[in-house]
């Protein structure tokens, strides 16, 4: 996955295969299977390094799930059940309903 960054010290904006993203249940910061590389400055930590506009929704792309499960209520008439999450931790946002 690859994520656009701009670096603190030179203000290179670049992106970085930075990996699998997972996000533990002890923290609120995501963690990277590689290492962040600005093409200046060379290896850098999260605290050294901004996400840009573009970096912030390939993040949110590479973090959140999307769940939809149809329950059908008879006589032509349903509910969406439709539910986001974060990296398959499920949470229910709301009940549709759904007429034919």
């Amino acid at each position: 996955m690859e994520i656009n960054f701009e670096c603190k010290k030179c203000r290179c904006i670049f992106d970085c295969d930075i990996g699998d993203v997972s996000l533990p249940e002890n923290s609120d910061r995501p963690s990277f299977e590689k290492k962040i590389i600005c093409p200046t400055c060379g290896e850098r930590s999260m605290d050294e390094m901004l996400l840009t506009e573009l970096g912030q929704s390939q993040l949110t792309e590479a973090t959140i799930d999307f769940e939809a499960d149809y329950i059908d209520g008879g006589s032509g008439h349903g509910k969406w059940l439709i539910g986001f999450g974060m990296m398959g931790k499920s949470y229910l946002i709301s009940y549709l309903r759904w007429c034919f």
